[in-house]
């Protein structure tokens, strides 16, 4: 009986140590496929596989085709591993080092919950997709916390500014695919479209400053 229960708490105490050190090396992988992704983002060497998305208005916002690009993402909401994503992504920028690179991270993870937004649309996930649209905000809001924050660095937090206004701008613009969603929630669409008004002029206004 003793030797039979000293089993069962073996082979559990086992199992657990076996989850939680595999789960820790999911999270460790992620954030340092992250990480490269990132870096070759800022080398401006993007992956091929990377989603341009067309938006009407070739200006203010966008590069000189009139696209948008977007990182590739693999796992959504609805997988059940996605809840050790949202942990690495507060590791992150937690533990990063500068306002500078917060501001940096943070935008790159807007525009994955931006290509989150498109491949839920795909699939008719209306909360989800309204849901990681406004996570997209929430995430802009978030870099511009940070850039505010960047001193006796001009020239970056020149640069930090101008890409939050190219990504408002784009984002205003690619939750309109949203509307195609059969139950989308009015009120929240309506909520979100209004943060990213607000958002777009605060960042106007920055870039005005910047050239007088």
């Amino acid at each position: 009986m003793v030797i039979e229960l000293f089993k069962k708490v073996f082979f559990t105490f086992g199992y657990t140590v076996f989850a939680v050190t595999l789960a820790w090396l999911i999270l460790f992988v992620s954030i340092s496929r992250t990480s490269l992704a990132i870096l070759a983002r800022q080398n401006g060497l993007e992956k091929n596989k990377s989603q341009l998305i067309a938006l009407a208005n070739p200006t203010n916002g966008t590069n000189s085709n009139g696209t948008y690009k977007l990182p590739e993402v693999s796992t959504l909401p609805t997988n059940v591993f996605y809840g050790l994503k949202v942990i690495r992504d507060y590791l992150w920028l937690t533990f990063s080092s500068s306002s500078a690179e917060k501001a940096r991270i943070s935008l790159f993870l807007a525009d994955k919950k931006m290509a989150e937004m498109y491949a839920l649309i795909k699939t008719q996930q209306s909360s989800y997709a309204l849901e990681a649209a406004t996570g997209a905000l929430e995430k802009l809001r978030y870099s511009q916390r940070e850039t505010d924050k960047i001193v006796n660095q001009p020239e970056v937090k020149a640069q930090s500014t101008q890409n939050l206004a190219k990504a408002g701008v784009a984002y205003r613009q690619m939750v309109e695919s949203l509307k195609s969603l059969i139950d989308l929630d009015q009120i929240k669409y309506s909520e979100l479209t209004k943060g990213l008004d607000d958002f777009n002029q605060e960042e106007s206004s920055k870039i005005t400053q910047q050239t007088l």
